[in-house]
């Protein structure tokens, strides 16, 4: 049924009542057309696919393997500080994983942590910064220094 216009319109390119034959409704009731949908959906049957046998697998897992079944709850912790993670706890950082980096945390450990700010003048430091100054550690002397800062003379 997929083709069946095309291929239609292909067979009948030079006929000139082709308008008249593409419209069912001009020459069958609105019935019949009912009836023969009725047919049709009463027929269908949804397609079943071996995988198995596709992809040539032939070992089949037991039903109780418990490689597959839920965790429980109770023995999931937290991958910061271990504490014991309730199931709503767990599916947040399910949902969450991009954000939270793919660990299961506790609601504690999920909280930002304040940034930390320049060795020099106190300021909050990007994230992009920081990295900077632990790249170049050895011209800053260790120090975290906001981008003011930076050019600076280091203190002896």
């Amino acid at each position: 049924m997929d083709m069946f216009r095309k291929e239609f319109l292909k067979q009948n390119e030079a006929g000139g009542a082709l308008e008249t034959l593409m419209s069912p409704s001009k020459f069958v009731a609105l019935e019949t057309i009912t009836q023969i949908g009725q047919a049709l959906i009463a027929e269908h049957q949804p397609a079943t696919f071996n995988f198995a046998g596709k992809f040539e697998i032939t070992a089949s897992l037991p039903a109780d393997d418990s490689r597959f079944a839920p965790p429980d709850p109770a023995e999931v912790k937290c991958d910061t500080c271990a504490a014991a993670l309730e199931a709503k706890v767990i599916s947040y950082c399910r949902l969450n994983a991009k954000k939270l980096g793919g660990k299961l945390l506790c609601q504690a450990c999920q909280k930002p942590r304040p940034t930390p700010g320049c060795d020099g003048c106190g300021v909050e430091l990007e994230s992009k910064v920081i990295a900077f100054c632990r790249f170049n550690s050895q011209r800053f002397g260790g120090r975290k220094l906001c981008r003011s800062c930076q050019g600076a003379p280091v203190p002896a």
